[in-house]
């Protein structure tokens, strides 16, 4: 094996601390029942989106939909191929916080769950709906989510990246010989 790698200058690896805490995942994924019947529909949080936007707010993070415990702020929301794809950061200052982080780093929680107004919706001939627009309040981490595969995808933590880090220092100085 070669260490020409070690001497190059390609880019270096760096993992902030400030990243910790931040999570991403899927809220909703289009096209799969949840466990109410309902079929999401690409581009139906697309208005709600826009208006949150222009009226400078967003969806709020919440621990299992209730209000009145906030664990953190959503920074993005992207409507892909796949789903409704979001990306928000945990307040670790708040107990919270860093209790929902604990349980996402141990895995014991990763679902995601949408609170939301049905706009426009259309009824399907065996149940549930064909949901085509929402307004959506919020997003939040749950143990046990309507949509089987609403989850968290990503959890970065301040521990890993510095594990990852010290791993990959140890591997470098061990191909050098």
């Amino acid at each position: 094996m070669t260490t020409e790698f070690l001497n190059s200058t390609a880019p270096e690896l760096r993992f902030a601390p400030d990243d910790t805490g931040v999570i991403s995942g899927y809220a909703a994924t289009w096209g799969r029942p949840d466990s109410f019947g309902d079929i999401w529909v690409k581009g139906c949080f697309a208005a709600s989106l826009e208006q949150h936007r222009a009226a400078g707010t967003r969806p709020l993070l919440l621990w299992a939909h209730d209000p009145a415990n906030p664990i953190g702020v959503w920074e993005s929301f992207v409507e892909d191929a796949t789903g409704l794809k979001v990306e928000g950061r945990l307040v670790l200052d708040a107990t919270a916080g860093r209790d929902a982080f604990a349980l996402l780093k141990a895995g014991a929680v990763d679902g995601l769950s949408v609170g939301f107004r049905t706009v426009k919706a259309t009824a399907l001939p065996k149940g549930g709906r064909r949901v085509e627009a929402v307004s959506l309040i919020e997003v939040s981490l749950v143990a046990r989510p309507s949509q089987g595969a609403a989850r968290v995808t990503s959890v970065r933590s301040e521990s890993q990246a510095a594990g990852l880090a010290a791993y990959l220092r140890l591997a470098a100085e061990r191909l050098k010989g």
